[in-house]
């Protein structure tokens, strides 16, 4: 059995991940989500999950930043499986396995299933999108 972790903006996001994940992976998955602004990742949690599933974008005070390249970056390190997902059309530039949009000539589940197979990536592997998506690049601010 495999575990997986979807951390998007949204909670509407975050569901339809799931049940599409189900649809298509259900024999063989644990499927978890939760937004960015939940605090729902425990360290068991954590340690046991085989792959995240992150939304590039989270809106914070400002706008949109693209806190998922930080936190692959951070965990890839850790070596945790990261898959970043998105709504642009970008995946034909981007070129990382670690970077999903549908652009991709794969679907979602079919990168999924080559994640889960895969080694860890390092964290280099996420240093493209910094370029692609620099408007975005930068930490999350609450004036909260």
């Amino acid at each position: 059995m495999k575990n997986i972790v979807s951390i998007t903006d949204s909670e509407h996001m975050s569901r339809m991940i799931d049940l599409y994940l189900r649809c298509f992976m259900n024999e063989y998955i644990d499927f978890y989500f939760m937004t960015y602004n939940q605090k729902l990742l425990s360290n068991n949690l954590f340690s046991n999950t085989d792959l995240f599933i992150l939304e590039l974008f989270r809106r914070d005070d400002i706008g949109y930043s693209a806190e998922a390249i930080f936190i692959a970056e951070k965990w890839a390190a850790l070596q945790k499986k990261i898959l970043i997902i998105s709504g642009c059309v970008k995946a034909d530039i981007v070129k990382s396995v670690g970077y999903w949009d549908i652009a991709a000539s794969d679907s979602l589940q079919e990168r999924v299933s080559l994640l889960l197979d895969s080694p860890v990536s390092k964290p280099e592997e996420y240093y493209a999108l910094r370029e692609v998506f620099k408007d975005y690049y930068r930490p999350v601010l609450s004036y909260h």
